[in-house]
């Protein structure tokens, strides 16, 4: 039986699209002390993914290491395309969200051809990227992402930059997701976010729901 060609198009990897992610500037609607780029995003999304991911592991939990990490670095990838939506506007109505996640598919698909002439491949990296939120993997990604926003907003009111503290409301929202039964498995990282987010939200002379812990 001839062997299946894997080959990876490094050209493309390397100084093709993936590379765009550099220049890619996250909160674009908010006044910036300092830009964060969907590369640097990416980074800490995978690093906080990879510490709650071994702590589980450490501690007997079933969780794939090397899928989550996978998960973790290609769930932003398709901004490489389309740059970064707003969280309020992405998720503004159904059909807001729907029409761009079904462009993303799209050029996902192109992404995913660029990148390897394998179908196996292709289907493999479409696949981190389309169920990057799903399953136990996923979930912890999704909590890293939301850590991610939440050390970022952390360090630019650190820095001065009292405009950001606008953000504090919706990243409570944003925390709420992570209580619910389907993160129970990472309640006591969530609980310690919770806690920053409190503190953060005190030093800014805001009330936090049901009572600060801090």
């Amino acid at each position: 039986m001839e062997r299946e060609h894997h080959l990876i198009n490094l050209r493309d990897i390397v100084l093709g699209n993936t590379s765009r992610l550099r220049f890619v500037v996250r909160f674009s609607n908010c006044p910036r002390i300092h830009n964060e780029s969907v590369a640097d995003h990416t980074f800490f999304v995978a690093t906080y993914a990879y510490f709650i991911g071994l702590a589980l592991v450490a501690n007997g939990g079933k969780l794939d290491l090397g899928r989550m990490l996978g998960k973790a670095l290609l769930h932003d990838v398709d901004e490489c395309f389309s740059g970064d939506f707003i969280r309020m506007f992405k998720h503004s109505t159904p059909e807001v969200k729907k029409a761009i996640d079904d462009a993303c598919r799209s050029f996902m698909t192109r992404y995913c051809s660029d990148a390897t002439e394998s179908d196996k491949l292709r289907l493999w990296i479409f696949g981190s990227w389309f169920d990057s939120k799903s399953d136990v993997e996923g979930a912890v990604v999704a909590f890293a992402d939301y850590l991610s926003v939440l050390s970022y907003i952390h360090q630019e009111i650190d820095l001065g930059n009292k405009r950001m503290e606008i953000q504090l409301p919706e990243l409570r929202k944003f925390h709420a997701v992570f209580l619910t039964p389907e993160f129970m498995f990472i309640r006591e990282y969530v609980e310690q976010a919770g806690a920053i987010l409190d503190e953060m939200m005190v030093a800014a002379g805001m009330a936090c729901e049901g009572g600060c812990k801090v």
